[in-house]
């Protein structure tokens, strides 16, 4: 890829700046509680409000498979629901009893993006803000109100909490904080449920007391689940109830940031010498944590109340002395680093509004919001008297206050200077607006160009003279982050054909977009509209844009993989006889042009033969001439009959008796186009095929099943590998190997020695005593063996050497007094020596004394007296010419005793 032929041009593609609608999705879940029958909690209404599509909504109970209501919510507009309509409606819907599976879970779908709540009306009233893919986790902290208590009404009225599976064979954890009513489940004891698609399980604090409700219950589950809590009948003053409850968000989406607009004043909302009814409730989600909560007194002064050294499961209750916001911030500090880290809590805040209450799970406010918001004002309870007050809280950074605009079914609102207050030791601003005067409009639009907001509402009736009056709050923007940024489809498609320009266009929200990444790694900055011109099949494969975003700094990214399609040419073959016209293919060719013999070349351009690319058809047309000759080719063996090619052609035997080749034609009928055609058969009778060759073997050698032992040349047919007969001749030559072992002639038994030789043609000798000489020196008894070996040849022969008799003689005197060297000492002769294996002499004097003894053969006696000590006393007078008398003991090789005697005189 060649990065000069990337450009960009000054015509602003602007990233598309798609608005994240959050809190908006296709996909919702409800569960509706168990309520005091003694307090109407109904009708139940479902509000749908829709934004520029219209969308086409159904709401089912999936555990059953059941449709409960299927409807059309026009663009920019809204749709509320009738779920219940009163106590005998609640059958099938309201989750009872407690503490087992039920059936009873609400699936709202829309083909397009919605905002949805469930409204609970009359004088237990609320909201539950449906917060779609915010709601989906697999770990939940339950906070709550635990200041006030709930109205009797026979011991119906509880603090419970509704846990809805969104998947098959879901596994669910529940560790509650407090006793369970009817239930035997006890404070911090753990269990388990399982639960299926569209299924729910609903619990109920023991106790209806303040202090005996369910803040602090931990679930958890191994596939997403939803979670809603119900407060039924919270009394602030004893006299009036109201339903405190929300759709709650997993503990991932908990933050350090949180801004509690309290009501208005003049909402009737206070409670003598204590302030407001007004609570923010602070729940820590982490250990080591630092709380700081900044609110500004009615003289303006500011005031901080700090909470440090905070555990997870502890909480802190902020009781409003006024109607000012106030800023909740919590985080850790490294005592030896002076770091400061961020530390997760949860805040939920009670409202107190007409003598009542309304109660949320508030939004952090770091890197969340939305950029539009739409928003159904409740419908007035049929047949009540009371005011209706609608409040439009904003909570934003201070640079986007500028860039709201509301709209509503019956005229815009304007959101002035004046109307924004500045949240304690923040950046952050926060406005009340009174918008009563469109409390009965279709829809309340809010939207932002500049930034992420915050946007809630306070809907209360202020009592007159009857008993009917409520109070809910809820926020309906985001509570997760929604900066994004992905490639827009609808401008970068995934396959172009060669040659196109691809435009880069992407969708994006709360980024700015850094770079692309090309196929070859290459890089360009992506500020204004890029276009790669002139694109092929090179230009194919991924292409990644990066973005930072601008508020946590955390780099996202999109990819798309792009196929550059090539412009496709295919050749087709035909063939046609002379002068004849031709159609096939799409083309057509006139008689004319095919009058000559040879080739014939045509294109054809096609369209959208692939992803819409132009591709090309050649013809490739072959005019034969008038008669298609064709030769085929075969073989077949000396005097065999031939039959091939389905019959066409047939030789006997008696024409192929002789190598040669034979040719053959036939007249085949009209083939194609109707041109003739003769085929012709060139047959190769195969010669005889005759080979030799030589081996020297050993006595025999056997070949092809026979077994000759005898010089000379052989022959033998075989067959060749195309089945004809073939002629061997073997040149064998036989060899008969021979050794013979002859002496030398000398006596072994009178020399003690003999030469053993092998008499042979053959080169290679090996004896049994190793060595490998023609000659072996022999000088002991005993078998001995020869190998020669010419080539694979060998030949044996053996000798045996006998043990030999012998005859000790000695000398009869020796002249030990001349020492002349002439027989001056008695010994063994030495050639003795071989035929021995055992030796001693012994010598004795005329007086029958041993003078000497030996038992080595090396032994030489030249007169000595004697070698005892008494010997040598006895013939210390002894004169010469004295006659001594031996006695030899020996055996020979073979271990045979032999005794020899005899006398020998000293001169």
């Amino acid at each position: 890829m060649k990065n000069l032929r990337y450009f960009l041009t000054v015509i602003l593609f602007a990233l598309s700046a798609a608005i994240g609608f959050a809190q908006v999705d296709t996909a919702f879940w409800f569960a509706v509680p168990r309520l005091a029958h003694g307090h109407p909690g109904h009708p139940i209404k479902l509000c749908v409000s829709a934004l520029d599509q219209t969308a086409h909504v159904t709401v089912t109970k999936p555990a059953t498979g059941a449709t409960v209501a299927s409807f059309t919510v026009p663009a920019n507009g809204s749709y509320t629901y009738q779920l219940v309509e009163d106590q005998a409606g609640l059958a099938g819907f309201e989750c009872e009893p407690y503490n087992q599976p039920l059936n009873y879970g609400l699936y709202i779908h829309s083909d397009q993006k919605v905002n949805a709540y469930i409204a609970v009306q009359n004088n237990n009233s609320e909201i539950y803000a449906l917060k779609g893919g915010n709601a989906l986790g697999t770990a939940f902290y339950i906070p709550m109100q635990y200041k006030y208590e709930d109205a009797s009404y026979s011991g119906e009225a509880r603090n419970s909490v509704q846990i809805i599976a969104t998947e098959n064979n879901t596994t669910v954890s529940i560790t509650p904080s407090k006793a369970l009513y009817q239930s035997s489940h006890a404070a911090g004891s753990t269990f388990s449920v399982t639960l299926n698609r569209g299924q729910v399980y609903n619990i109920a604090s023991n106790s209806q007391t303040a202090a005996g409700h369910m803040w602090g219950t931990i679930i958890t589950s191994d596939k997403p689940i939803v979670v809603d809590v119900s407060d039924d009948s919270a009394t602030p003053n004893g006299s009036n109830q109201d339903l405190v409850a929300d759709q709650l968000v997993p503990e991932e989406l908990a933050g350090n940031e949180y801004v509690v607009v309290p009501s208005p004043s003049g909402a009737g909302n206070s409670i003598t010498g204590s302030g407001l009814s007004d609570y923010a409730f602070i729940f820590v989600l982490e250990d080591n944590t630092d709380v700081n909560i900044y609110y500004q007194m009615n003289n303006g002064s500011m005031n901080i109340l700090q909470y440090n050294n905070k555990m997870r499961g502890d909480t802190i209750s902020f009781h409003f002395p006024n109607n000012n916001p106030i800023f909740v911030y919590s985080y850790h500090m490294d005592d030896n680093t002076g770091q400061i880290e961020e530390r997760k809590v949860f805040v939920f805040q009670v409202t107190g509004a007409g003598n009542e209450l309304g109660g949320t799970q508030l939004p952090t406010i770091k890197c969340t919001g939305s950029e539009k918001v739409t928003y159904r004002p409740l419908p007035h309870p049929q047949g009540s008297s009371h005011v209706k007050h609608l409040f439009l809280i904003l909570v934003c950074d201070q640079s986007v206050t500028n860039g709201f605009q509301v709209q509503t079914s019956q005229g815009n609102v304007t959101i002035n200077s004046s109307d924004w207050s500045q949240v304690p030791l923040s950046q952050i601003y926060c406005c009340r607006k009174d918008i009563t005067s469109k409390a009965t409009s279709q829809y309340i639009s809010v939207t932002n160009s500049i930034g992420k907001f915050h946007m809630g509402m306070i809907d209360y009736h202020q009592p007159t003279t009857t008993t009917y009056d409520d109070c809910s709050i809820s926020y309906f923007s985001s509570y997760a982050p929604e900066s994004y940024v992905d490639w827009d489809t609808l401008v970068t498609h995934a396959d172009y054909c060669q040659g196109d320009t691809i435009v880069f266009d992407f969708n994006s929200s709360g980024v700015s977009i850094q770079r692309v990444i090309f196929p070859d790694s290459s890089e360009i900055l992506a500020s204004s509209d890029l276009r790669l011109f002139n694109v092929g099949p090179d230009d194919s494969g991924w292409y990644t844009v990066y973005a930072m975003d601008s508020c946590s700094m955390v780099s996202l990214n999109d990819s798309i993989y792009i196929t550059v399609h090539p412009t496709l040419y295919e050749t087709v073959y035909d063939t046609i006889c002379p002068g004849v016209g031709y159609q096939g293919y799409g083309f057509t060719i006139p008689a004319a042009s095919t009058e000559e013999v040879g080739t014939l070349y045509d294109t054809l351009l096609l369209q959208t033969v692939e992803m819409g690319c132009d591709s090309f058809l050649i013809l490739e047309l072959n005019i034969r001439d008038s008669v298609k000759r064709e030769t085929v080719y075969d073989t077949v063996c000396p005097g065999h009959a031939y039959t091939g090619f389905g019959g066409l052609f047939h030789f006997p035997a008696a024409a192929t008796a002789i190598p040669q080749v034979l040719t053959d034609s036939v007249h085949l009928p009209p083939v194609g186009y109707a041109c003739d055609s003769v085929l012709t058969l060139m047959l190769t009778v195969r010669d005889s095929v005759f080979g030799e060759f030589s081996h020297i073997a050993c006595n025999q050698y056997s070949w092809n099943g026979h077994t000759y032992v005898a010089s000379g040349d052989y022959n033998q047919t075989l067959t060749d590998s195309h089945g004809c007969d073939s002629i061997v001749t073997l040149h064998l030559e036989i060899m008969e190997p021979e050794v013979e072992i002859v002496t030398s002639g000398e006596d072994f038994c009178e020399y003690g020695e003999i030469v053993l030789n092998a008499l042979t043609d053959y080169g290679h000798y090996i004896w049994n005593t190793g060595d490998t000489t023609q000659f072996l020196s022999v000088t002991q008894p005993g078998l001995y063996t020869v190998t020669v070996t010419q080539g694979d040849c060998q030949a044996y022969d053996n000798y045996h050497v006998d043990a030999c008799d012998f005859t000790i003689n000695l000398p009869n005197a020796i002249t030990s007094s001349k020492s002349d060297g002439l027989n001056d000492c008695l010994f063994l002769p030495e050639y003795v020596h071989r035929f021995l294996s055992d030796f001693s002499i012994e010598i004795f004097n005329r007086w029958g004394s041993l003078i000497y003894y030996s038992n080595d053969m090396n032994f030489q006696w030249c007169g000595e007296i004697g070698n005892r000590p008494e010997d040598i006393e006895k013939d210390r007078h002894v004169m010469n010419s004295q006659v001594y008398i031996w006695f030899i003991h020996v055996k020979n090789l073979d271990g045979k005793p032999f005794v020899y005697k005899g006398t020998v005189t000293v001169l």
